[in-house]
């Protein structure tokens, strides 16, 4: 419920590096006005691999997964790859992202 989860309870998880409960406050709000077959298959097909999570971003120009184990991303990453173009396999750094694979 984006009403219950306050950016404060997602940076004081991050901090704690707890993962279970960064993934139980995210949301999106956009997702609920603009539906999308294709973003809930894609965000369905990225848990199904995996994904402790999987969002749209902004207003839909893209979607992430995050994951626990780096294996499982890979393998998503892969499966993803049959279907789509534009497939990124990213790890968190001290500022910004740093892409880990270009193909």
């Amino acid at each position: 419920n984006y009403k219950k989860n306050s950016i404060d309870q997602i940076v004081r998880a991050i901090n704690d590096a707890n993962i279970t409960s960064v993934v139980d406050k995210l949301y999106n709000r956009f997702e609920e006005v603009i539906p999308s077959d294709v973003v809930t298959f894609i965000k369905s097909l990225m848990k199904k691999n995996g994904a402790l999570a999987a969002l749209m971003s902004g207003t839909g120009s893209s979607i992430f997964g995050i994951f626990k184990e780096r294996d499982k991303a890979v393998m998503c990453r892969k499966v993803l790859k049959k279907n789509y173009k534009y497939v990124f396999l990213c790890e968190p750094v001290d500022f910004g992202c740093k892409i880990l694979s270009k193909n």
